[in-house]
């Protein structure tokens, strides 16, 4: 009885762990629009370990150095599925307008105990590019693009699209799913508090899950995201979103 009480306390205190990071991750991502000093994304992989950090080449081909503080905010990125969004789920995704509708670029996927981190919806700066070739690999936040996390109320089965409007700006949507239908293309209806927003999801779109993570999950060809402030030298990681087990961060 009393090891079971201490695994569940263990547990809930790891859940707490995992929520604390996404809530800064997701907070630091929506307030940089208002700070003086840009937030700035790097993407890419990890080539060298160091004790202040690591070094990283950016998916643009540049080298920096990241320094990696006990402020900074470390999440694991680890695969998911299409079969884990259903009405009730709570999921963030960074979409873009497509002239028809909202379109897919990634989708993370929140355990219930998340339910509600970073609620809202609000700029971003993937594009369509980037998630297919890589693209910049450094970009200020509010540069088009945003991430919509919410919950599902309504979806639709729809014709896979061609493809996504290069021209258009991303929106990162959180969110609880209120309506979800599987097709070719998964349609689901968000609500995000304020309002709500219906996102096509092709079935090739990046589909993850986040957990804990510590430095110990560095390693030399780990994939990752980083957001921190723009011209420090070197870059400080506010927040780093490591792949695990080879998996690429899509956002």
């Amino acid at each position: 009885m009393q090891q079971s009480k201490l695994r569940n306390v263990a547990l809930v205190a790891a859940a707490l762990v995992v929520s604390g990071t996404l809530v800064a991750t997701t907070a630091f991502a929506a307030d940089s629009s208002d700070n003086k000093t840009k937030t700035v994304h790097l993407r890419g992989t990890i080539t060298k370990i160091s004790d202040s950090g690591f070094t990283m080449k950016t998916d643009h081909g540049a080298t920096r150095e990241i320094a990696v503080a006990s402020s900074t905010k470390i999440a694991g990125v680890v695969p998911s599925s299409l079969d884990e969004v259903k009405e009730g789920t709570f999921i963030g995704t960074a979409n873009v307008e497509d002239g028809s509708g909202n379109k897919a670029l990634e989708v993370v996927v929140f355990p219930d105990s998340m339910k509600g981190t970073g609620l809202g919806d609000y700029a971003w700066d993937l594009s369509p590019s980037q998630v297919k070739t890589g693209g910049s690999s450094e970009m200020s936040m509010g540069s088009g693009s945003s991430m919509t996390n919410g919950t599902v109320e309504k979806a639709d089965s729809k014709k896979a699209d061609s493809g996504f409007s290069m021209g258009s700006g991303s929106t990162m949507t959180n969110g609880t799913v209120t309506e979800s239908k599987s097709g070719d293309t998964m349609s689901v209806k968000l609500d995000y508090g304020d309002g709500s927003k219906m996102v096509d999801i092709p079935k090739d779109v990046p589909v993850v899950a986040l957990q804990k993570g510590s430095k110990s999950d560095f390693e030399k060809g780990a994939h990752v995201f980083i957001a921190g402030p723009e011209g420090s030298q070197p870059f400080e990681a506010k927040l780093v979103m490591v792949g695990i087990d080879g998996t690429v961060p899509p956002m």
